[in-house]
């Protein structure tokens, strides 16, 4: 009689070659992934367990290596629709999520905003989305940092360092 083994296979960072660049590119064997129907699929599966990341199937949990956040927030969106205006965050698969009081602004000593998403990992901002959100940004010269969006709402910023003026 043939029986099943309930194990799951677990597959290391380093023998699956999956990576997620600061930039959230998708590396396999260091070539960039580039169909987004995949890179959807991957991220439709993907777990955190303690500070690893796996792509979870069944029968097989492969190790990403991510090199900072799992996402990346590509780009911003204002939407004026008449009555309301919002910004969404475009990221690196191609969907957006709205800028509002659940995304937990941060500041990191590496000196780069992340937010926290709806499904509860973190997306940091790239150069270029974090130039378009500097024109947003209000610091009161007392160390307490905000974002105070056109529709009036403001988002503050839990800065998880000790910031220090360089201009001194």
């Amino acid at each position: 009689m043939n029986q099943h083994n309930n194990t799951v296979r677990v597959v290391s960072a380093e023998d699956s070659q999956l990576r997620i660049t600061a930039d959230g590119v998708w590396l396999y064997e260091h070539t960039s992934l580039e169909r987004m129907p995949l890179i959807r699929l991957f991220y439709s599966v993907l777990r955190q367990k303690a500070d690893k990341y796996y792509v979870c199937t069944p029968v097989e949990h492969v190790e990403v290596a991510v090199e900072d956040a799992p996402y990346a927030v590509v780009r911003l969106e204002e939407i004026h629709d008449g009555k309301h205006q919002e910004i969404r965050c475009i990221l690196n698969d191609e969907t957006s999520v709205p800028l509002d009081t659940t995304s937990q602004a941060r500041i990191f000593a590496n000196n780069a905003l992340y937010i926290t998403l709806p499904n509860g990992f973190s997306a940091r901002f790239t150069r270029a989305a974090f130039t378009d959100i500097c024109r947003f940004l209000y610091d009161d010269k007392q160390g307490i940092y905000s974002l105070h969006l056109p529709s009036g709402l403001v988002l503050p910023i839990v800065v998880e360092y000790a910031v220090t003026d360089a201009r001194v």
